[in-house]
This record gives C-alpha cells, structure tokens and sequence, in this order.
C-alpha cells in the first residue's frame, strides 16, 4: 500500500502534531507501507528525515491577495502533480490546517484516491481564540472574526463532503460531526490520538524507585508541572492564580512551552504582581525528544485549559505515572476517565483545592497514578497504527 501523508507540519519543526506525524509515518513504514509526507517548509524542494521522504511546499508568508491567490494555486497544483506521480492508494490529510486540507481534499477527490482527514479541532473555535476575549477587539476586528468563523464553518462542512473518512479523537467531536455537522456515522471513525509512549513509561518505572524513598522531589518541594502552549486559553494564568491560594505550602510551579508572546509576558509580569517569582519557573520550548525527562521529579500534572480538543499531554503525564489535575471540558473528560481529577475551567479555588487534596491525600495520588498508567496503553503508537490500518484497508477496497 502507498499513503501519502499530508501535514501543516512536520519536523524539523518542533510540537506535538509534528511529533506524531512523524512517529505515524515511521511507524508505517516498519509495516511494510510506501509513505511519502507533503508540509509546509521555509524552503521548497524535497529531502529525508529519519528514513522518511518529505516534500516541502511554500510555507512562506502570504502578502497581498493577488500574492496568496498565487501562492495558494502552487500549492494546489504541486499536491495534485505529487498525486499524479506517487499515485497513492489512499491520501491522508493529518492535521486540518484550513487551506491545505481544501487542497488536499480537491486534489485527491480529482484523481479519484481515495481520502481520510484527521479532525482534532473546532477551526471556528480557534480562530476566534487567536485573541484573549471577544471585549480585547475592535468593531472592526469583530466584524472580521465573526466572517473568519462562518467562513471556517462553511470550510468545515466542504471538507467533511470532500474527505471519505473523518477520523475523530473524541466522542464529542463525534456527536458535534452527527448533529451539528450532518455528517453520517459511516464516514466517521473514531480513534483517540496516538503515540510513542515508550521514553514516558521509563520515567514511571524510574518514578517507582524515587516515590518509594520520598513523597516529593529531591528538591523537597511539591513540584507541578505544566507543560502547553502559552496561549490565553490553555489557562495558565489560573493557574499561577491557583498558585497563589497555596503560598502555606512548599509548592512549585514549572511551565514548560511557548507560544504568544504577548501573553508569555502577561503571565511573566502576573507571577511578580503576586510575588511568586520564587515559586514559579519558566522552563520555554524544549524538544519533544526530551519533554519525557521534565516528568521524573514531578509530583502533579495540571492542565487548565479553557478548551481542549484531546490533549496528548494527558497520555504522556498518565504514561509517567504522574497524577493529572485538569478541567473538565473538551476531550479532556474521555481522555483521562477516572484516572484524573477534574475541575471547573477558569476556577482558581476549585483548582487550588485540588492541588492542596493530593499534596495531603497520598493514597488518591496513588490511585490516580496506578489508573492512569493503566489507561495511557490506550494511546500507545503500535496499537493505534495498527488500528488505522484497518480503516486505510477499509477505504482502499
């Protein structure tokens, strides 16, 4: 079989999407499946990473209409000639990054292969959260973001007909596709996120050793980690805020991620307006290859988000052995189970509640760390690829 696998990103650039990517290519591959990966990069042309053949169309920014109207026409021409040329036996679109997955959608659909997009994230949703709150924007600025999201709306709806298979990761993106979206129960797939949770299941084992000598890190302070994009509603600042309900206890708060800048230097100027410059670090981008090591001597995992469509950090954090406090919305609730506590999103007390609950309770902590362990299996690469693979065989018949 030959697949050709579409992503808005691929390394060498660095995240999670990118990461997995490149674990679902490579883990083709050793399947004995010819894979060809098509992204965007800085500089076109073609080239190899770990054994994977990449293509790299424009990724250069846009400038005016008639600029993007060209550009946009290249990419579309360069997906439907590497069709014609590698002529895969299926096109899978895995991120649904807006323009390129309406690309890759006519594209295929005009040479006739048969076609499966990954649906992780609401695009209306995200592109009205590229600001903090809907009272921070102009009229104009309004007016502009509620035709982004009719328009994404409307794009949505064109890729869900143009696509034969839609693979969702959460039960409620799967209802959202039936009810809001009409799209009919045999075009949906549902199958969780995967990946190499093999670096994060070695910090658990390594883990055991450290929690049978002491409770907290050798630092002897309760550390929480927070490991996301620094976006507005990835919700960190609740919880710096959650941070500062807990100053009676030797707690501390490392953030790992980057992302808009404007609120990186919100969040760093909130940690000195509350005096919590002691308490808190900030740890930046790191590589994915790496991030497993941030976990060793982690007493908790939080994630507060506002909106969460998955959250791969969650399988990594329950991989780890870490107990996860994290807020009840999205695809948080199916992802974690009964392996988590969940809280209110945008509610500080609830969240420092929490914190304070499994700081005291070691007993829960242990519990949550044994489900989660369990429950992160569910994520695993080798399992989740050989699931896809029985949806590829599907299409291809």
């Amino acid at each position: 079989m030959k697949v050709l696998l579409v992503s808005g990103v691929y390394p060498p650039h660095i995240g999670g999407p990118s990461a997995q990517t490149h674990q679902l290519a490579k883990g083709l591959i050793h399947r004995g499946i010819e894979v060809r990966v098509v992204t965007f990069g800085d500089s076109p042309g073609q080239s190899s990473f770990e054994g994977v053949p990449v293509t790299f169309l424009n990724g250069s920014r846009r400038g005016n209409w008639r600029e993007k109207f060209t550009k946009n026409w290249q990419v579309y021409r360069k997906l439907y000639q590497i069709i014609k040329e590698f002529q895969p036996d299926l096109v899978h679109q895995q991120t649904a990054v807006a323009n390129l997955a309406l690309y890759t959608g006519f594209a295929a659909r005009q040479c006739q292969v048969p076609s499966l997009i990954k649906y992780s994230s609401d695009l209306r949703w995200e592109r009205s959260q590229q600001h903090r709150t809907e009272q921070e924007l102009s009229y104009t600025d309004r007016f502009t973001q509620t035709f982004s999201r009719l328009w994404l709306a409307s794009l949505q709806t064109i890729l869900f007909t143009l696509f034969n298979c839609i693979w969702v990761t959460t039960p409620p993106f799967q209802t959202q596709l039936q009810q809001d979206l009409n799209v009919g129960t045999d075009k949906i797939v549902l199958l969780p996120n995967f990946i190499d949770l093999s670096a994060f299941e070695t910090v658990a084992q390594d883990r055991d050793k450290i929690s049978s000598q002491a409770h907290q890190s050798a630092s002897g302070l309760f550390e929480v980690l927070v490991v996301s994009r620094l976006k507005p509603w990835k919700g960190v600042d609740t919880c710096i805020h959650a941070l500062a309900e807990l100053r009676d206890l030797p707690i501390k708060l490392r953030i790992v991620g980057h992302g808009n800048s404007d609120y990186e230097t919100y969040l760093h100027n909130l940690v000195q307006t509350l005096q919590l410059t002691q308490q808190v670090d900030f740890i930046g981008q790191i590589s994915p290859q790496l991030v497993h090591q941030q976990y060793l001597n982690t007493d908790l995992f939080v994630l507060a988000s506002n909106y969460e469509p998955f959250g791969i950090v969650l399988a990594e954090a329950m991989a780890a052995g870490v107990p996860i406090v994290a807020s009840d919305v999205g695809g948080i609730p199916s992802v974690v189970g009964d392996a988590a506590v969940l809280v209110p999103s945008n509610h500080v007390h609830a969240l420092a509640q929490a914190i304070r609950d499994l700081f005291v309770d070691r007993e829960k902590s242990a519990s949550l760390i044994a489900k989660g362990r369990q429950r992160a299996s569910t994520f695993g690469l080798d399992q989740g690829i050989d699931r896809l693979l029985a949806e590829y065989n599907r299409l291809v018949q």
